[in-house]
Formats: structure tokens, sequence, C-alpha cells
């Protein structure tokens, strides 16, 4: 009977709150950072993919005006597409210097 009156008390802690790791606004901009960092590189090698693919295209073109012009295509795509990065790059690294 004593075992089961002192298993009663119960020792538990309080429910603590979700840390969402964001505290300061520094915080926020690194994890914009962070962010615009990750979407770069990945845009960045779909560009590079896409370049090298164009030029298999050219190579394997034959002559055919048509594959030509998909080669050409793919290859200005993947050229807008590493400006793209470049502009971004430039854009995240002034509003950080901007924002301190």
């Amino acid at each position: 009977m004593f075992l089961f009156i002192v298993s009663v008390t119960v020792f538990a802690a309080a429910p603590t709150p979700i840390d969402s790791g964001i505290d300061r606004m520094s915080d926020l901009v690194d994890l914009i950072r962070n962010i615009a960092g990750w979407f770069q590189a990945i845009v960045l090698i779909i560009a590079i993919i896409m370049i090298m693919y164009a030029g298999f295209l050219w190579m394997t073109a034959g002559g055919d005006d048509e594959k030509l012009g998909t080669a050409r295509k793919t290859l200005i795509y993947g050229l807008v597409g590493i400006a793209v990065v470049v502009l971004a790059y430039t854009a995240t690294a002034i509003v950080t210097n901007l924002m301190g």
C-alpha cells in the first residue's frame, strides 16, 4: 500500500516551447542567405548541365536545322540561368550589406 501512495508523486518537467532558432534579425538574414545559396547552387548546376546537353545536341545535329535550333535554344536558356544566378548572388550580397 505504501508503494502506491509514493508513486502518485510525479516530478514532471514543465513543457518547453519549441525553439525555432530565429531569435534575432541576423538569424533571419543568415537563414535567407543559406536558402538563397542552396537555390543558386541548384540553378547553377542545372544551367551547366543544360549547356553540356546543348553542346551534345549541337554535335549530334548532323546539319539538321531543327536540331540546331533546339540546341541553340537550350544553350541560350543555360546561359540565362547562369546570368540569373550571378544576378541573384549580387542582389543577395547587396541586401546583406545594406542590412548590416
